[in-house]
């Protein structure tokens, strides 16, 4: 696939070698720049979900597909070989990962971790989550109130195992739940589609993970109330980390920074009552990511213009042909985030009226099973 053309960025669109904050509402910068790479990226999974949950609803989405031959389909294909961009360049642009993060959905953060044993729950909770509520507080100063929750450990050796994921209610177990790489494109919680709030919440108790020394416990009826009565926004975030002490070679985490078509309604930009705009969505990843960086995006956000469904898969890239013996590990966590910003009824994507799928919960779970088990 040949590579976008670059452009450059005029002077007086810079302020001290950065984008003004101006400039960059009515600029696309991830169009700036050539492509890193290129890779065959694996939709069907996708693709799937939303055929098996949406498509035969009430309500048909809004599609962006250009010459697309199945409307059925949330991608315009099962597979395709997308231009990879790079996310360091693209975050050099910005000022700082908290715009970063507010413009792409995606940001890179420096972390520096002393932490070693990945597959022990409890030491995760002692010295990793700290570093990770760091990191919130500076991303996140309206933070009211926030929950981490299912962690997980990935790589090429590992199988699915959720046998140890914790309950929250009676502590949690001493293994970090596993699984393989996910080589197709997926995002992690379908937020909209659960029948409750309570439903939801009780997901994030159940499977919570909090260090001794954290200021903000899971209160299910704090949460209930600030994102019920007071139309607080909310977000789901996911924090990724490679665990190898060597640079992340092979398999790397790819993320969409997800746009859909500017005259969608209001109530139409995100999924599933939308498509992605795939001439203006751009895929990304962030080249050698050490053990001492966060990679920290969207993964749903109550406010509608958020980027904020952001799919994501491990790619394959040319460098594995030099690192075929490398292994790539990396340790993941969600968190689910309560921000003091109350949501008007025009830009809530949370609203009652919301697109529900078809399929109950538990069917849900056994499509979801099936998926989780097509990635291996």
């Amino acid at each position: 696939m040949p590579t976008r053309s670059s452009r450059s960025i005029g002077h007086e669109e810079i302020s001290d070698g950065k984008l003004s904050l101006a400039r960059i509402t009515s600029l696309n910068i991830h169009d700036a720049h050539d492509a890193y790479t290129e890779s065959t990226v694996n939709y069907s999974g996708a693709n799937a979900y939303f055929q098996s949950h949406y498509w035969h609803s009430r309500k048909q989405p809004h599609h962006d597909h250009h010459n697309s031959s199945d409307q059925s389909k949330y991608f315009p294909s099962d597979e395709a070989n997308e231009n990879i961009y790079n996310g360091r360049i693209l975050q050099s642009e910005y000022n700082n990962e908290q715009q970063m993060l507010r413009y792409q959905g995606l940001a890179l953060v420096p972390s520096p971790t002393t932490h070693s044993n990945w597959t022990d729950l409890p030491m995760i909770a002692q010295n990793h989550i700290p570093e990770l509520e760091r990191i919130v507080s500076d991303l996140f100063p309206n933070e009211m109130m926030h929950c981490f929750w299912n962690p997980m450990v990935r790589g090429s050796a590992y199988g699915i195992s959720r046998d140890d994921v914790q309950d929250g209610s009676k502590g949690i177990s001493a293994r970090t739940p596993s699984a393989n790489i996910a080589s197709l494109v997926h995002i992690d919680t379908d937020v909209g589609a659960y029948e409750s709030l309570n439903d939801f919440l009780g997901l994030v108790e159940n499977n919570q993970i909090q260090s001794e020394s954290s200021t903000s416990t899971f209160d299910r009826s704090a949460f209930m109330h600030a994102i019920g009565q007071e139309n607080k926004r909310f977000a789901v975030i996911n924090f990724w980390r490679n665990t190898s002490d060597d640079p992340v070679e092979s398999y790397p985490l790819a993320i969409l920074s997800t746009r859909y078509n500017e005259e969608s309604n209001a109530h139409a930009r995100a999924f599933p009552d939308t498509t992605p705009d795939m001439g203006k969505s751009k895929w990304y990843l962030f080249p050698q990511a050490t053990k001492d960086e966060v990679i920290v995006f969207y993964q749903y956000d109550r406010r509608i213009s958020q980027p904020s469904d952001l799919w994501h898969c491990a790619i394959s890239t040319d460098s594995e042909n030099a690192a075929k013996d490398m292994h790539r590990e990396s340790f993941d966590v969600r968190m689910l985030i309560v921000l003091d910003e109350e949501i008007e009824p025009d830009v809530d994507r949370y609203r009652p009226s919301r697109t529900r799928p078809i399929l109950s919960l538990d069917e849900s779970g056994c499509f979801c099973d099936e998926q989780a088990e097509k990635r291996q």
